[in-house]
């Protein structure tokens, strides 16, 4: 049932009472693990595919928990505070891969997701492939500007207060108060571009390399993601409903 779905997903976010921020379940694989799969017992690669899975998890309570966490965001109402979450729950998720350098090896993630070419529409696999290697490059060029703890909650607070109406289906939705949100994002800018300015002086160029990567977070597509990190777990429940029900949650 749906219920016994969110609590086994709770189950993994406080596995061995690690913390919602504790993500190391890859740290027991060597980076080359992933690449070696033909020569490696099945039962260790069934278990780093299904890190993958806890981790996805993870990350998902994650940013739910981090958007009830920021005061502004809780002002909203509870309308605005889901339609926000649903647009920018993929950017969250490729950031959050980027914060806690999850590994995203293609080998490991197509194992996940269960598809090759014998059962697998080959324009769909190919795609797939795409929008994978399309999450490696935008991690990588996140990783390479070692973005800190304060710089990733500011970006956060960027691709989530989007004042954009956004459409469920056919039906366009509009936010009850989108001059807040907007000015909330205004805020989240100000408050980056100011603390860049202090604490990276030598870098005068960081904030708009920053802002330009932010597009790069929605190439690879919510459904890519549903598909090869959560499908597994969840099954054919939107990934939209579950945000919904878990942010609803009381003990989130």
């Amino acid at each position: 049932s749906f219920p016994s779905l969110i609590r086994k997903l709770k189950g993994w976010l406080f596995l061995q009472s690690c913390g919602f921020l504790t993500l190391w379940c890859f740290s027991f694989f060597p980076a080359q693990y992933p690449h070696e799969v033909n020569g490696t017992p099945m039962y260790l690669y069934e278990v780093a595919t299904e890190s993958v899975c806890e981790s996805a998890a993870r990350l998902l309570f994650m940013s739910i928990k981090w958007a009830k966490s920021v005061p502004a965001f809780s002002t909203l109402s509870l309308q605005d505070q889901l339609m926000l979450l649903e647009d920018a729950w993929r950017e969250l998720f490729v950031l959050g891969i980027a914060q806690w350098a999850i590994p995203v090896d293609a080998n490991t993630l197509l194992a996940v997701s269960g598809m090759n070419g014998d059962n697998t529409d080959s324009q769909k696999l190919n795609k797939i492939i795409s929008e994978i290697q399309a999450l490696q490059e935008v991690v990588a060029r996140f990783r390479q500007l070692r973005l800190d703890a304060t710089e990733f909650a500011c970006l956060k607070c960027i691709v989530t207060f989007k004042a954009v109406p956004t459409h469920s289906g056919s039906e366009l939705r509009i936010f009850r108060n989108a001059a807040a949100i907007a000015a909330l994002q205004d805020e989240a800018q100000l408050t980056l571009n100011s603390y860049i300015h202090t604490r990276y002086p030598t870098q005068p160029c960081r904030f708009g390399k920053l802002l330009l990567l932010l597009p790069a977070l929605r190439s690879i597509s919510p459904s890519t993601i549903e598909e090869v990190f959560f499908k597994k777990t969840i099954g054919n429940v939107p990934i939209t409903r579950l945000l919904s029900d878990m942010y609803k949650s009381s003990d989130i």
